[in-house]
């Protein structure tokens, strides 16, 4: 003997709810792609082009060891480092971060090309 057979409302009702789960999956997978692509893009902007008190001419004078006197106050337990393309560091804060092989090649892409790593 077979099963019972569903009626026709308890189908539509199981096909209706499958077709809107799949609906709010789409919708989630899309809405995850669109904010990771945004994410991605702003963390670009702002690392190729820092402002405020930790903009690129704040970082050169205080790489080039400007006098006391002329440089800004850095916020307390904040840490910038800048990678030049020689590989060498120049630390503004308590301690630097170990540099990885991976950090001097980033340094050291041709100018205008953005290379970033995780």
């Amino acid at each position: 003997m077979r099963g019972e057979r569903r009626s026709l409302r308890s189908r539509l009702t199981l096909l209706v709810a499958t077709a809107v789960a799949v609906a709010i999956a789409v919708c989630a997978a899309v809405c995850w792609f669109i904010v990771r692509s945004e994410l991605i893009g702003q963390m670009e902007r702002s690392l190729s082009a820092p402002k405020g008190p930790q903009g690129n001419e704040w970082i050169e004078r205080n790489c080039a060891g400007a006098p006391p006197e002329h440089q800004p106050p850095f916020p307390r337990f904040q840490l910038l480092q800048a990678i030049d393309t020689d590989g060498a560091r120049c630390v503004i804060g308590d301690t630097g971060v170990r540099l990885l092989p991976g950090d001097r090649a980033v340094a050291r892409a041709p100018a205008g090309v953005q290379r970033f790593r995780d």
